[in-house]
């Protein structure tokens, strides 16, 4: 009996002094070099580093971080050289500048909840500022940065991945367009998620730039303030100039399954911005043409609506 005792107390002795080493702070490598987290996420996304952003996102990421460290309890980080992150802090969120290696893989902005990190193509914001920005000039960049990553602390916000944008191969076909007159566009579950995150970092922009927030939450949110309405404006000249004539010019179709027209969006989040009459009648008018005009055209549409069974 005393030698089972013996065993068994020396199979105890051994298993907590094994429990006590490895749950000894100096025995468990918490830390862990930035720069290796950001190499295996590009080797898993066929990515590779793009630093020519680095300048003008380390310049955004103090206002950025003001905001969402106050109010989400998140914290943006670049790799630097040398710099090194906690694994079980669950704040940091690694911002990774990249260009896809694969041709097949889409570019744009993609934050991974699970993971921590957002995917940034810094080819993609240039084409963003150039086609949709007021100024049409890389000076409104440092702001879409703004813009763009409150939209994916939105993701973080709302525990789901998600991206800023779903990149367009291809504008649709002449004939392509004039099907898409005749077909509802319905904000699905998916599309509603990306107006949800919209709503979010609105939301952080309109509570950081109240009265007495700190300088650098306030001057970021103000960028955010000027470029919404701006490329709001911009995108509905620029349509109202390239489909003049058209009877249908309040229709804004979706390019993809997974995001809302942007300038529906951006109508979104002038609104929040600034809650006006005018503001909301023109979401009204925008979801009328997309959601039950279509369905009326379909009934004068020869292609569709064959009559009542009649016979002439």
């Amino acid at each position: 009996m005393k030698g089972v005792w013996w065993h068994w107390s020396n199979k105890l002795l051994v298993g907590a002094l094994g429990f006590v080493l490895t749950a000894c702070p100096g025995n468990r490598t918490k830390e862990v070099p930035l720069q290796d987290r950001e190499t295996q996420v590009l080797l898993q996304k066929s990515g590779a580093r793009d630093y020519s952003l680095n300048n003008a996102l380390a310049a955004a990421l103090p206002g950025l971080n003001c905001i969402s460290q106050a109010r989400l309890g998140r914290h943006l980080v670049l790799a630097q050289p040398g710099a090194t992150y906690d694994t079980q802090d669950t704040s940091v969120v690694l911002v990774i500048p990249y260009r896809p290696t694969d041709p097949k893989a889409s570019a744009g902005v993609f934050s991974n909840v699970k993971e921590r990190y957002v995917l940034l193509n810094p080819d993609y914001i240039r084409s963003w500022v150039l086609k949709n920005s007021l100024s049409g000039t890389n000076t409104a960049l440092p702001d879409v940065l703004n813009l763009v990553l409150l939209h994916e602390l939105g993701h973080f916000r709302l525990g789901r991945t998600g991206r800023f944008d779903e990149p367009v191969a291809a504008a649709p076909r002449t004939g392509q367009m004039e099907m898409q007159e005749v077909t509802p566009q319905y904000l699905t579950t998916d599309k509603r998620l990306e107006l949800a995150v919209d709503s979010v970092a609105i939301g952080l922009v309109n509570q950081a730039a109240r009265p007495g927030s700190p300088p650098a939450c306030f001057s970021t949110a103000v960028t955010v303030q000027l470029l919404v309405p701006g490329a709001n404006f911009n995108l509905a000249g620029h349509r109202t100039v390239d489909q003049f004539g058209s009877p249908h010019i309040l229709y804004l179709p979706d390019y993809t399954s997974t995001h809302p027209n942007l300038e529906l969006r951006l109508a979104f989040m002038a609104y929040y911005l600034h809650r006006t009459p005018e503001g909301r009648q023109q979401i009204d008018d925008y979801l009328y043409a997309r959601e039950v005009a279509p369905i009326h055209r379909q009934e004068m549409d020869p292609r569709i609506f064959q009559g009542n069974g009649l016979k002439f």
